[in-house]
């Protein structure tokens, strides 16, 4: 059983991601009203070049990414920190060691039934998370228009889930 305390980003102030097939990493911060020079620091440490906004430009409490190719620091949108999990699926943790986030079927459906807020969201459907139905057995859509859901019987073996926020 996966440690879902570990893999779920969204309860996390700061994380790194990273791709196994670029060989690539990528840093996010929660602006949290008083981590303005951990921001600062963090991102530093990686790309000294890049331009940090004002502190009095950051919204408490979103995420903020760096990115390497466009060398800028900015926002960083739900269904765009979806994107950017896909397709980088392990998390380094504080101690150097990289973790897939992706889960099983079975991992997904075990998370979801841990909490009735829980939210996964999957590979080929990134702009809707699902929650589980338990009276249908079932999960269902929040962003997008699934009315029967999908049936967690009938789910294909080869699905890639994530862990989602609990907003959507």
């Amino acid at each position: 059983m996966k440690d879902y305390n570990l893999i779920n980003i969204y309860t996390k102030e700061k994380f790194t991601l990273y791709s196994s097939t670029r060989n690539k990493r990528f840093r996010f911060i929660r602006y949290t009203g008083n981590n303005y020079s951990e921001i600062v620091s963090y991102i530093k440490e990686i790309s000294p070049n890049t331009y940090i906004w004002e502190e009095s430009l950051l919204r408490r409490g979103t995420l903020y990414g760096y990115s390497g190719r466009t060398s800028l620091f900015e926002p960083v949108l739900e269904h765009n920190i979806r994107t950017v999990i896909a397709n980088n699926p392990y998390l380094v943790t504080e101690s150097g060691d990289i973790v897939s986030l992706k889960l099983t079927n079975e991992e997904a459906l075990d998370y979801l039934k841990l909490n009735r807020r829980n939210r996964v969201f999957c590979y080929e459907d990134i702009l809707a998370a699902f929650y589980y139905n338990p009276d249908l057995y079932s999960l269902i859509a929040i962003d997008q228009n699934h009315p029967k859901g999908i049936s967690c019987s009938e789910l294909p073996k080869d699905k890639e889930w994530y862990i989602g926020s609990f907003d959507k």
